[in-house]
């Protein structure tokens, strides 16, 4: 699970019933603020299951420990016979919010061939990637993003990120460098991250 949200959300449904299920409205959202209802169809047998991603939602300004709810109903447009199972909860992290002017700031190991990183969407497009790094070697990406969702994700195809106590590779690091005032960082991660980072 990847937490914080970035990409629509997404629920599983079971059918538990005898018949088969052929349509449900789900109710979801951020408890506190607007709900959204999905209306799902298809076709599940006894114990058959489907993912559903539900529709953007907007969860700014949601407080601390935010919970996320999805709730089925009318299976089949009438009424369910075992309620106990037709709501389920989630606490989630908010998403930081950064300026849209920011720098990567991205210094290698001594196997700088190992690492790479990129930025996708919240559709999961990428929209930036480094890879076939030098060892041993600073690297600044600037970049000026449009208002939106992005994840950052950082990879070490050796599994033992940019610093391991039990090898001669050294220290590397990974920041994000604030270009519009202060603080000066922010984000700086933990060099110790074994396969990868999402952020």
């Amino acid at each position: 699970r990847v937490n914080p949200i970035c990409r629509n959300p997404v629920v599983v449904i079971r059918n538990r019933g005898s018949s088969t299920l052929t349509s449900l409205d789900i109710k979801y959202g951020v408890e506190g603020y607007t709900s959204h209802t999905y209306k799902w169809t298809g076709s599940l047998g006894f114990l058959e299951e489907e993912t559903v991603e539900l529709y953007h939602i907007d969860f700014t300004g949601a407080q601390q420990s935010p919970v996320f709810f999805a709730e089925v109903k009318n299976p089949n447009g009438g009424n369910d016979e075992y309620t106990v199972n037709d709501i389920k909860r989630s606490a989630f992290d908010i998403p930081p919010v950064y300026t849209s002017n920011f720098c990567i700031w991205f210094q290698t190991n001594a196997s700088g061939s190992e690492s790479s990183y990129e930025i996708t969407n919240g559709d999961g497009v990428a929209i930036f990637s480094r890879s076939n790094m030098s060892s041993n070697t600073y690297y600044k990406d600037t970049f000026q993003l449009d208002t939106g969702c992005y994840i950052l994700k950082v990879y070490d195809s050796g599994g033992d990120g940019l610093y391991w106590a039990y090898n001669n590779d050294g220290t590397g690091s990974v920041k994000i460098r604030n270009l519009e005032g202060s603080p000066l960082f922010l984000a700086n991660f933990n060099a110790n991250f074994g396969n990868s980072i999402t952020h």
